[in-house]
């Protein structure tokens, strides 16, 4: 609430930003789950990259900072915590000295998520770059929330579909099905299921990378092993994933 916001440490911290931004996308898993966000919770704030645009970046000023800090900084949407041989009493008399200046502003986290909930749109996004050794691709369906029962079960789900490196070779071994049919038809470079939860929904899905030439085997192998989950899963097949998780 008290921020000096001083111009040399904001053109420090933006010239910071648009440095990780260079890094980010010099990383291509990055760069593709940033796609995916994109085209999966288009129009929605999810859907949206986390650092932003370089050009909202290089023309943010301190007067959006402030409006910023104005309208979301508010009591409502704080907390404040302590820890170690304090006590609770002295806490709060303390907050109330010194955050008595904070916005008012009733507006929960919640609800403007419930304003503006990220909605799910199937949908595809390609970008061709000819100077790319190697493939990148994801593919993801809806998923749950933290909150949502079917986070655990989705959680085991990605276990079973596993992770694999060719570099790290023994996938013709290891219990997930797509990983063995994956390592022993060499269809791909590395593949990973993930399962990313947020507030009000999720994305259930595989990474890969592979060479082009595979790409139609390798996603028909994801495609028919993520459906064969909802027919033909064994106990024994719960239980290690359950295990591992």
């Amino acid at each position: 609430q008290d921020s000096k916001l001083e111009d040399n440490r904001i053109e420090r911290e933006r010239g910071v930003i648009l440095r990780e931004m260079e890094e980010v996308q010099g990383q291509s898993e990055e760069v593709i789950f940033d796609h995916l966000h994109a085209t999966a919770f288009q129009y929605t704030s999810l859907g949206r990259p986390i650092l932003g645009s370089a050009d909202n970046v290089k023309s943010i000023t301190k007067k959006n900072l402030i409006d910023y800090i104005q309208k979301h900084y508010t009591a409502s949407r704080m907390v404040i915590t302590a820890a170690g041989a304090v006590k609770h009493e002295d806490i709060v008399q303390q907050a109330k000295e010194l955050f008595k200046s904070l916005p008012t502003d009733p507006t929960t986290t919640n609800m403007l998520v419930a304003e503006q909930p990220a909605i799910f749109t199937g949908s595809e996004v390609r970008i061709i770059d000819d100077d790319m050794p190697l493939a990148q691709f994801a593919v993801a369906f809806n998923g749950a929330s933290w909150t949502d029962p079917d986070s655990i079960a989705l959680m085991v789900m990605q276990t079973m579909l596993g992770s694999w490196n060719k570099s790290a070779g023994g996938g013709k071994h290891m219990g997930s099905e797509l990983v063995q049919r994956v390592a022993i038809n060499e269809i791909a470079e590395s593949i990973m299921a993930f399962n990313t939860n947020y507030k009000d929904t999720g994305l259930f899905g595989v990474y890969a990378v592979a060479k082009a030439d595979c790409l139609d085997d390798l996603a028909f192998a994801i495609m028919q092993e993520m459906s064969k989950l909802s027919y033909r899963v064994t106990e024994e097949d719960v239980i290690r994933a359950r295990n591992q998780s």
